[in-house]
């Protein structure tokens, strides 16, 4: 039927078209008893489909019957009412618990400013957050340190399975393995269950699941599983900026990192791993800049520069965070302090010095390319950027073939390639064309 790469992931578009298709058009949600009748169609049809399916088990029209079979079950699972991720009772024990910790990073006597940064990065609750750390957060592009999501959890999950592996044998991994997944289940629970948290959760999980060879282990599937997995509890999260960002950001590191990484490394080892740090950040703006326009209408330029730095103190903040925690209960945690107040320092220095350095107001020095800002994308723009990020990806391909030809020649040869000249294309008529249409309209 097809090479099943990216099966999964087509099936999952599927279902969100019948999501779309069945928000756009339908005007209230629950539908009435009477309503319910014009559903009975949906039902025949994803009944036929799904029996074409099976009938025909290979072939392009067995594709394309189960895609039309996750189409109607989008529209049908959209006009039913949506189950909640996590019951009231669940939520008062989840807050119960967040504020206990919250109680434990109080009593380690840190700063304001730290207590309530480390609130964000661990609890997710930035209400302590001053106005200016937000506002340096938000223009220096590094907003989603504060949104729990796949760093975070990386970060806890390793320390959890790096200390366990530690004190018990690797015949163990197994029961580790299972441990780390309840541990960031838990951790979700804990936090209310964020979307963003729950796809990095979802993922994160399938790949211990993975390593423990019960199942395969493909970025795309992975990827699907999880999107499908939130869309079938609660359908309109397809329309959580959160839950679109975040899945915009995998799908660019998925894309656009293994071509970037494949162009060729520092010979040196700390240029190599800063190399690919500046890869991951660069991969996972790619993914979501467009929403960005779109939804704040503003895009950090100079955010791409020192996200590598950004990331590498945040993980740092965040492993040391976790030491103050242990250490809290033996009463040392007064040890950490000066550690934990000097990355803070250092996080909030390197961004005010970044936004010096870039084009603005104020005692900006005009270095570098600071914000696109006040720009009004409408979808059909954002459409268009990603039909041309998706143009780009043959001629990066090409470079990795063309290893061994000279700079220069590689350089002319990406240059000249036609991905390059219609995402040019597209690129300059999103900018130009497609915000006039929209205000004109």
């Amino acid at each position: 039927m097809t090479s099943g790469r990216y099966l999964f992931l087509l099936l999952v578009c599927s279902f969100a078209v019948g999501i779309l298709q069945t928000c756009f058009f339908e005007d209230s949600f629950p539908l009435s008893a009477s309503d319910y009748l014009l559903m009975l169609p949906l039902y025949v049809a994803a009944l036929l489909f799904l029996g074409v399916f099976f009938f025909l088990r290979r072939g392009l029209l067995a594709l394309f019957a189960l895609c039309a079979f996750f189409f109607t079950l989008g529209c049908i699972r959209t006009l039913l009412p949506s189950f909640a991720l996590q019951s009231s009772f669940g939520m008062e024990w989840g807050r119960a618990g967040a504020d206990a910790l919250s109680t434990v990073l109080h009593r380690a006597r840190l700063s304001p400013d730290t207590t309530a940064l480390l609130e964000a990065m661990l609890l997710g609750r930035r209400d302590g957050l001053s106005d200016y750390v937000l506002d340096l957060y938000r223009q220096s592009g590094a907003s989603h340190i504060l949104a729990l999501s796949g760093l975070h959890l990386s970060v806890l999950f390793g320390v959890f399975n790096y200390g366990l592996l530690r004190v018990l044998h690797r015949r163990w991994r197994y029961f580790v393995g299972l441990l780390g997944i309840l541990f960031m289940w838990g951790y979700a629970f804990l936090t209310g269950f964020p979307i963003s948290l729950c796809r990095a959760t979802l993922m994160l999980s399938l790949l211990v699941i993975a390593q423990m060879r019960l199942v395969g282990n493909e970025g795309w599937h992975t990827l699907g599983l999880a999107a499908m997995v939130l869309l079938l509890l609660n359908p309109l999260t397809l329309f959580d900026v959160g839950f679109q960002l975040s899945f915009a950001a995998v799908a660019g590191l998925l894309l656009f990192y293994p071509p970037l990484m494949a162009i060729g490394l520092p010979k040196r080892r700390f240029l190599r791993r800063l190399w690919q740090l500046f890869v991951v950040a660069l991969s996972a703006q790619l993914g979501v800049f467009p929403l960005l326009l779109h939804y704040f209408h503003r895009f950090s330029l100079v955010g791409l520069f020192f996200s590598p730095f950004y990331a590498l103190i945040a993980t740092l903040f965040l492993f040391v965070a976790l030491l103050l925690l242990i250490l809290s209960g033996i009463g040392a945690a007064f040890l950490l302090r000066p550690l934990l107040e000097g990355l803070a320092f250092i996080q909030h220095g390197l961004m005010a010095f970044s936004l010096r350095l870039s084009w603005g107001g104020g005692e900006s020095v005009w270095l570098l390319p600071g914000s696109i800002e006040h720009v009004h994308f409408s979808w059909g723009s954002v459409l268009l950027l990603y039909v041309a990020l998706l143009c780009l990806l043959p001629s990066l391909h090409a470079l990795q073939w063309l290893r061994d030809c000279p700079p220069l020649h590689r350089r002319a040869l990406f240059f000249r390639t036609w991905p390059y000249l219609l995402a040019f294309l597209l690129l300059t008529l999103s900018a130009f064309l497609m915000p006039f249409i929209y205000l004109c309209v």
